[in-house]
């Protein structure tokens, strides 16, 4: 479950009161959400990390956590919603079959108290076209980039976490300045791309740039 941060003690103080209004009114600003297995067939996870507002409320994943099943009695291919519902201090991801509303007052989609983060399709035993919601458009198609310092102090292996300036489904290009690394296979995330480098030399590699470009769509 993710759970509540901004949860203020009741206080008279003008001042406080009105530091409370500013926090809650930049909440809907604050949304960074990740998931699990964005690029497979397998059900996701709400990544560990990951701030959802909802409401007046901002949440905080501090582990990875499952999204119900529960709620859908559907097997027939059909598009599943993720939907984020609240309950006291606490939030619960789950899936849904209703579509949701644009909702002005948030700048996020809802159904009913419930913000919806995103959706696949569920084609009855794969969880394919996988989708969050950037703003009222699903995903805006832009170029992102993720720059990292090579790290490595001993020869062979290293994999290396590079984290994204956005959300990347689909991977461009990498660049290393450095002869001494050679890069062996990657993995895409939700918001970051791990590479896997093999390392035949170390002289120099901590000052070495590696850049990612992708797109976001």
């Amino acid at each position: 479950m993710g759970n509540i941060i901004n949860n203020y003690i009741p206080v008279s103080s003008g001042i406080v009161d009105s530091v409370m209004n500013v926090t809650t009114n930049e909440i809907n600003d604050l949304y960074k959400i990740s998931l699990t297995n964005y690029l497979t067939t397998t059900i996701s996870l709400i990544e560990s990390g990951s701030f959802v507002p909802v409401g007046n409320s901002l949440y905080y994943f501090s582990t990875n956590n499952s999204i119900s099943t529960t709620n859908v009695t559907s097997t027939a291919s059909c598009i599943y919603y993720i939907e984020i519902s609240p309950s006291s201090s606490e939030v619960t991801a789950r899936y849904s079959t209703t579509i949701p509303a644009w909702d002005n007052s948030y700048n996020a989609y809802y159904s009913s108290n419930s913000r919806i983060i995103g959706q696949t399709l569920f084609t009855g035993t794969d969880y394919i076209l996988k989708k969050l919601y950037y703003g009222q458009d699903i995903m805006k198609t832009k170029y992102v980039y993720g720059v990292s310092t090579g790290v490595s102090s001993t020869l062979g292996v290293l994999s290396l976490n590079v984290p994204m300036s956005d959300y990347i489904k689909e991977l461009i290009d990498v660049k290393i300045t450095y002869y001494g690394a050679i890069l062996t296979s990657y993995t895409l995330y939700s918001t970051s791309v791990t590479l896997n480098l093999y390392i035949d030399s170390t002289l120099g590699f901590s000052y070495s740039r590696i850049l990612v470009t992708g797109i976001n769509y």
